[in-house]
């Protein structure tokens, strides 16, 4: 994993000898997952270490302090919760995912890798303990408007990973720090307030 080391000095971060076994181990599970369920398009290791690992180490470490109770709406296969709970053990981690195959993965990979998540199966609007979430994490995910309407009713956070052009839905929400991805034309995160 000789690139790892270059991304730490690109992205600026440093991951212990722990971290980088679990980076491994995560690398190939989902690659033996990823073969029976849709869980990421991008199939090739050294992608998957910056578009979705390293990203989300850089956002964690840029954006929050380590002691915030997250929520990533539509998890996936992890990304960027429980990427960011890999890199911040101490962040408390919810994985919200609808799909229940996605759902028993993250329940799967969290025993793996050893990181205390909770795993909610099911539409984000219904679950239920939104009031005790700090910060919301957005990726690849356009909120509907009820769901929208509850962060706001919560003044949650919201760690929004986006491309270009800032979706509308988030035009009207207070930017309350951004930044572009290093070594990318196009990818931001903006911290939002609801």
């Amino acid at each position: 994993m000789g690139t790892v080391a270059e991304l730490e000095k690109t992205y600026g971060l440093s991951l212990s000898a722990h971290q980088k076994e679990q980076l491994q181990l995560y690398l190939q599970f989902l690659k033996r997952w990823n073969q029976r369920i849709n869980l990421t398009s991008i199939t090739l290791a050294n992608e998957q270490l910056v578009l979705h690992f390293f990203e989300a180490f850089w956002a964690g470490h840029h954006f929050l302090s380590g002691a915030e109770r997250l929520a990533d709406v539509g998890s996936g296969a992890g990304f960027p919760g429980l990427a960011m709970k890999l890199y911040l053990p101490s962040l408390d981690v919810t994985l919200v995912e609808k799909n229940h195959k996605k759902a028993v993965f993250l329940q799967e990979l969290s025993r793996q890798l050893d990181l205390e998540v909770r795993v909610f199966q099911g539409q984000a609007e219904n679950y239920t303990e939104w009031q005790s979430v700090e910060v919301a994490l957005l990726r690849a995910l356009k909120p509907s408007s009820q769901l929208l309407q509850v962060f706001s009713g919560c003044h949650l956070k919201l760690l929004y990973f986006h491309g270009r052009q800032l979706d509308p839905w988030a035009r009207g929400l207070q930017a309350l720090r951004q930044a572009k991805v290093p070594q990318s034309d196009h990818r931001h995160v903006r911290l939002l307030q609801c």
